[in-house]
């Protein structure tokens, strides 16, 4: 009878529970309704500027419900560190085999030897006849259902 009520906090923003905030000036909220919670971020500036890139990966998880608890400071930190390492040594590895690839010179023509070398023990393949007319005179037979 009076379910309008229990609606009634989420009216004047009381439901909403402030969770945390990253470094991009992100807050995440928990939004508490009758039938059940909600889970949102609120992003600075206005919404045309929003930029998915922005809300960190262990917070989208949060968001999206694939993870129960909001993830810590130290935790975003350490997974930033850990995926500029992981870039960096990949651009390593790029460049030491750019600089191996330079140092080989222009790439070496190699010569089939043995069996690869020898011609080739199949006959060639006659073409085939195209099965379209070309001349234009192609009448076809005549057939007739139970004719055989």
């Amino acid at each position: 009878m009076f379910r309008w009520l229990s609606k009634l906090p989420a009216a004047f923003g009381s439901a909403r529970q402030l969770v945390g905030a990253d470094g991009n000036g992100n807050k995440y909220y928990i939004v508490k309704l009758a039938e059940r919670t909600t889970r949102v971020v609120e992003t600075p500036g206005r919404e045309d500027d929003y930029d998915p890139d922005a809300v960190p990966a262990e917070w989208s998880a949060w968001l999206s419900h694939r993870r129960a608890e909001p993830p810590t400071d130290e935790e975003i930190n350490r997974n930033r560190m850990i995926t500029a390492r992981t870039l960096q040594r990949a651009q390593e590895l790029a460049d030491a085999e750019e600089k191996r690839r330079l140092a080989a010179g222009p790439s070496v023509r190699v010569e089939a030897t043995g069996h690869a070398a020898q011609p080739s023990s199949k006959r060639p393949v006659p073409p085939k006849q195209s099965p379209f007319s070309e001349s234009g005179d192609y009448q076809p037979a005549g057939w007739k259902p139970g004719d055989s």
